[in-house]
């Protein structure tokens, strides 16, 4: 309900907010015993974002994290975000 609500509200269209919620997000949702690693740059510039291309990107991550739980028998997880003028 949290990820809906989060979604919804366009006080998060912004890139560093965007990567600490994916960051709180996947730490929760992958509290099995797995080696989970999430990088990110030390400082995020507050760029923004639509709230379509935020919710877009959210969900992208949601489901792969969705099917690495379900199908990948991994023992470890990385997310690495690098951010230019891209998110990468």
């Amino acid at each position: 309900m949290n990820a809906i609500i989060w979604s919804m509200n366009s006080g998060n269209d912004t890139m560093d907010n965007l990567v600490s919620y994916i960051r709180a997000y996947a730490l929760e949702y992958l509290r099995i015993p797995r080696s989970m690693q999430v990088d990110t740059p030390e400082k995020i510039e507050p760029k923004e974002l639509t709230g379509d291309k935020r919710r877009n990107i959210f969900l992208c991550v949601k489901e792969t994290l969705n099917n690495t739980l379900k199908h990948s028998k991994a023992s470890a997880v990385k997310i690495d975000f690098t951010i230019d003028h891209d998110l990468l």
